[in-house]
């Protein structure tokens, strides 16, 4: 048993390894959102997961992963609703490996995605700030979510809030680059104009 704890490990470990390069290399939201999910499900074998970003007040989850392939969703969570009011509460993990008797699952949610066990991990920027939330539902077989993969999924969360920071600074350059390319074709229509006029 101990050595099938360590072959484990290093596979997590592996896995870990490998999406934390390939993560910090991706530019967009939607794609480093995906890329962790897929990546989280294969570290701790679970059935299915999914991320969602902070956006306004709310947590928004776009994507469903679930036995390979995604779906689109459309939920948005405000504060103090279902599980993410745990999250965003504490901005800490929480896990449930008996999700019917957790009262921060809403019963609706267990339902329609049939959650047994769930482990949510908040992804926080370096200043403690929630930039997000990985939640995977339903290891497979029956197995159970526990210390070790949490640990595995805090560090994919850290890389991927690297990612978030990096790609929200890349969003904010383009925007101002944008604004100061909108300013000059606004100033030189202006001198084309007053020139038109002094000319006539």
């Amino acid at each position: 048993a101990q050595e099938e704890g360590l072959i484990r490990r290093d596979y997590q470990l592996e896995i870990l390894s490998r999406t934390s390069q390939h993560i910090n290399a991706i530019l967009e939201v939607p794609t480093i959102l995906r890329t962790m999910t897929a990546a989280a499900i294969e570290l701790v074998d679970a059935a299915a997961g999914t991320a969602g970003i902070v956006s306004g007040d709310g947590l928004v989850f776009s994507e469903y992963h679930k036995e390979g392939k995604i779906r689109p969703i459309d939920y948005t969570f405000k504060p103090g609703e279902g599980l993410c009011a745990c999250i965003t509460k504490t901005l800490k993990t929480h896990i449930s490996n008996d999700a019917a008797h957790d009262n921060c699952v809403p019963l609706n949610i267990r339902e329609l995605f049939g959650i047994n066990s769930i482990v949510d991990i908040p992804i926080l920027n370096r200043e403690g700030k929630l930039l997000g939330c990985l939640e995977l539902h339903n290891k497979k077989e029956g197995a159970q979510f526990d210390a070790q993969d949490v640990f595995m999924l805090q560090g994919l969360a850290a890389s991927t809030a690297i990612a978030l920071e990096n790609a929200n600074m890349l969003i904010q350059r383009n925007k101002a680059k944008e604004a100061l390319s909108w300013q000059k074709e606004y100033y030189e229509n202006l001198l084309n104009e007053a020139n038109v006029y002094m000319e006539v």
